[in-house]
């Protein structure tokens, strides 16, 4: 389910967030999917961590999971073993005949279900022959005067099966043949539900506080729900057979009502539980490393198209940290500022990191698991990162270091040439926008208009270039001192510009349209080209001024 529909959960979870009842509805609809309360638990903890649930959303949530699970439990009670071999086969046709295609998963989901009915009658047949023995029958026994022991023993054997299902089913299986008591069997239901808390505890233990609470709100409520529960279990033993006296059906209604009464129960007190979770395990100033992924889990490989999702969000913060590289080099070239200089070097640092760590984390996603779209998407992100790093990289190494030398040796720019830069260099920010916006939402139109930008800072950087060289010619003392250093920024400028022309194309592939570069003709000068052709006449080229043509006349005009 998580690796058909990873993307589409994290959303309607994320979505269904904005109030109790639809967190609470979300959680029961997904995990029936899931059939894992666990799995609906860490993708909560996982959103908390990023901000985008609360503690008082994601407890909700989970009250609705811990219902939503005894509904498979539900499901499975019923004797739909022989249903096995018709799932295990319809899977695996569906799986081998689907290869690189999203149909393949449903043929997994259909292959686990296959199983899972397939163990539940295994379980049944292996616990035959302990039903009779004489030593299991005193072991049973003796745990019926003992509801502690069973409490801790079932809450030991969820932990390691990360599945209160997996144990609430082997207490059905026990409890159909007679071999267990009723209030034993309670019991037993009861310290599964309290040992299924334990795994989402430890999987978030390293998340940050904002991720470990969500888990740890659901045990504290669990653990008030088991401790009300358990003087009541006489009271529970008159009035659930009255839904059924099949001991199988007991038991599953009895784990069915203790968590939906629970749920109803605590709903309304989930902010209450919220603040304290946040007194207990309150936020901590998180110290600023820009180089530390903060959407990467490795955790979430097994689940390629969520570990896609995180990649682009990691690259996305890749972008918008060349962004303040990008504002600060100026700010060093303009003002030599040492301080600036070193600031943006710390941070080219930072976009290595990332870099490294993002492309690792993609090449480490099993690609047979995704399908074309996210395949696209892989190459995309790999792409994007491989581009916004070398522009860092140009920053660093090229622009920082003629910042440093202009510094070092007194240049300063004439305000001619100062300010032909910042333009270059604020045309140059837009388009790093305009290739977020591409790379975020993939839109054909964006990319061409991206790639239209490509001869539009041609025309500027020769009209710089040009501009600089007739100072030169009539003897501007700042523009000989700095002509070195103001044409190799201006190329290092357009040097990064390709880089971010570069998001463009790898949009334009995808979409199969094409990618050539038609930005330097104008749309006047498209007309005029189409009615020359029309009269059957070929057009006649314009005729610009060559640059030599320029400083003759500069030449000729200056004063000896």
């Amino acid at each position: 389910m998580t690796r058909a529909f990873g993307n589409s959960l994290h959303d309607v979870v994320g979505a269904a967030a904005r109030n109790r009842i639809t967190a609470y509805i979300s959680g029961i609809l997904v995990t029936c999917g899931l059939q894992s309360s666990t799995a609906t638990s860490l993708i909560v903890a996982s959103l908390a961590r990023q901000g985008a649930v609360t503690t008082t959303a994601g407890l909700a949530i989970m009250l609705g999971a811990d219902v939503g699970t005894t509904l498979a439990a539900q499901l499975l009670s019923f004797k739909v073993h022989w249903l096995a071999p018709l799932f295990i086969l319809g899977g695996y046709v569906v799986y081998s005949r689907n290869d690189h295609n999203p149909k393949r998963h449903f043929g997994r989901i259909a292959i686990g279900l296959g199983l899972l009915m397939l163990s539940l009658r295994m379980i049944m047949d292996a616990t035959d022959p302990l039903r009779s023995h004489p030593i299991m029958l005193d072991v049973i026994q003796a745990m019926a005067g003992e509801p502690l022991l069973c409490l801790l023993l079932a809450a030991g054997i969820t932990w390691l099966a990360h599945s209160s299902l997996a144990t609430v089913l082997l207490v059905m299986s026990m409890a159909a043949g007679g071999a267990l008591p009723m209030e034993a069997a309670f019991m037993l239901v009861l310290g599964a539900n309290l040992g299924g808390v334990i795994a989402p505890i430890m999987a978030s233990a390293s998340y940050e506080p904002a991720g470990r609470r969500v888990p740890v709100a659901n045990a504290l409520v669990r653990i008030i729900g088991v401790l009300i529960a358990i003087p009541l279990i006489g009271v529970a033993l008159q009035y659930i057979p009255l839904a059924g006296t099949d001991p199988a059906r007991q038991v599953v209604n009895f784990h069915t009502a203790f968590n939906l009464i629970l749920s109803l129960a605590a709903l309304p007190w989930c902010h209450l539980v919220a603040r304290v979770l946040i007194k207990m395990i309150p936020d901590q100033p998180s110290e600023d490393v820009p180089g530390l992924p903060l959407y990467l889990d490795d955790r979430t490989l097994d689940t390629p198209s969520v570990a896609i999702t995180q990649a682009g969000r990691e690259a996305r913060r890749m972008a918008d940290l060349l962004s303040v590289m990008m504002h600060q080099s100026m700010a060093a070239i303009r003002d030599d500022d040492a301080t600036t200089i070193k600031r943006v070097q710390e941070s080219d640092d930072a976009l290595d990191q990332l870099y490294d760590r993002i492309k690792l984390f993609v090449t480490q996603v099993s690609f047979e698991d995704l399908d074309p779209k996210e395949s696209a998407r892989a190459m995309e992100i790999i792409t994007f990162v491989t581009n916004i790093e070398h522009a860092g990289d140009i920053i660093d190494k090229s622009l920082m270091d003629m910042a440093d030398k202009k510094r070092e040796a007194g240049i300063s720019f004439s305000a001619e040439g100062i300010k032909e830069i910042e333009s270059l260099h604020a045309k140059l920010c837009a388009s790093l926008d305009l290739a977020i916006g591409v790379f975020t939402t993939r839109d054909p139109e964006l990319a061409r208009d991206l790639l239209a930008r490509k001869a539009d800072m041609r025309e500027l950087e020769r009209g710089s270039y040009d501009a600089h060289l007739l100072r030169l010619v009539s003897g501007n003392t700042s523009t000989i001192e700095s002509s070195s250093i103001h044409l190799d920024i201006i190329r290092d400028l357009r040097r990064i510009h390709s880089h971010l022309v570069a998001i463009a194309y790898a949009v334009l592939d995808r979409n199969g349209l094409p990618s050539a570069d038609n930005g330097a003709t104008s749309p006047d000068a498209s007309r005029e080209t189409n009615q020359d052709a029309n009269q059957g006449t070929a057009p006649e080229p314009r005729k610009t001024p060559s640059l030599s043509d320029k400083l003759a006349t500069v030449s000729a005009n200056a004063p000896a």
